[in-house]
């Protein structure tokens, strides 16, 4: 009896991992699905970043971790007018290691690119990646050098002019002796 068990153990082991898109397909139900000729994916950082149209004709995007498990989800239902851009920020650790990851949709055509830095005035220049799925334009970076919160995100026009900061610039007061 125990060999059997053994023996099957064994066998569902050998089977192939669920597609996690898949499962979250199943958790939502009927009421929305997922249209697979609509899935685009990228690789990025070990991660897998698959976006998809719903039914509704909504975007939904996908953080595919190595582990197989979807670490960071957004839902972009078209815009919303009054944001220039939205941006989602979550934090993951592996083994050791933190990961942040981070994701902005670009709504507004005048932001042509954007910096993301930390506090401490950290660049993540290069940790930044643009794709354009279905006309839209989304920004991702995975790191273990970003900070989760706060974060200071400049989006520059073409001519490098700042359109888009979402932390006040701060005025330096100028002290003067009475």
């Amino acid at each position: 009896m125990s060999l059997f068990i053994t023996l099957i153990l064994l066998e569902i082991n050998r089977m192939p991992y669920k597609d996690p898109i898949e499962l979250y397909q199943s958790r939502v139900g009927a009421a929305t699905q997922l249209d697979p000729d609509t899935m685009a994916t990228y690789e990025w950082n070990s991660y897998q970043i698959s976006f998809l149209k719903d039914s509704l004709k909504n975007t939904h995007l996908f953080f595919v971790g190595p582990d197989r498990t979807i670490d960071l989800y957004l839902l972009d239902r078209g815009g919303v007018s009054e944001r220039s851009l939205y941006w989602q920020v979550n934090t993951k650790q592996r083994n050791e290691q933190r990961m942040v990851l981070f994701c902005a949709i670009l709504f507004e055509d005048s932001i042509n690119y954007i910096t993301l830095r930390s506090v401490g005035g950290l660049d993540m220049k290069e940790e930044l990646k643009t794709l354009e799925y279905n006309n839209t334009r989304y920004v991702i970076a995975i790191s273990d050098r970003i900070q989760i919160n706060p974060v200071d995100i400049t989006g520059y026009s073409q001519n490098h002019d700042i359109v888009y900061k979402n932390v006040k610039m701060q005025l330096k007061k100028n002290k003067t002796a009475p």
